[in-house]
């Protein structure tokens, strides 16, 4: 009867020590998952933060060129209104100074004469 109540005690002691390792098991993937899932959240918040950064990188680009492109159709429009002005201030001037000539021709014929 002692050899049963003592096997009894072992089997009761081993089924408690079983239980307390599936129990330290469970623990123990259960953190492994855990931590393999914040692993695998860190990726993915760095893949979306990159891919965040290179399309704002890639917006700021084109809007600097966007910008650049403006401001050269500015440079161009100015300087063909300068143009304009300058080439109808010297059509001006021509005019004026045939008109100035002719008279003058005309004048001095009539001194000739």
């Amino acid at each position: 009867m002692w050899v049963s109540a003592q096997s009894a005690q072992t089997a009761d002691i081993n089924d408690g020590v079983l239980r307390d390792l599936v129990v330290y098991l469970i623990w123990t993937i259960e953190a492994e998952m855990a931590k393999n899932r914040v692993a695998e959240l860190r990726e993915q918040q760095y893949n979306l933060e990159m891919q965040e950064l290179l399309f704002n990188h890639q917006q700021q680009r084109e809007e600097c060129e966007a910008a650049h492109i403006k401001q050269y159709q500015e440079f161009n429009q100015h300087w063909d209104h300068e143009l304009q002005v300058a080439q109808n201030e010297d059509e001006q001037e021509i005019l004026q100074t045939e008109n100035a000539h002719t008279k003058q021709l005309e004048d001095n014929r009539q001194k000739l004469e």
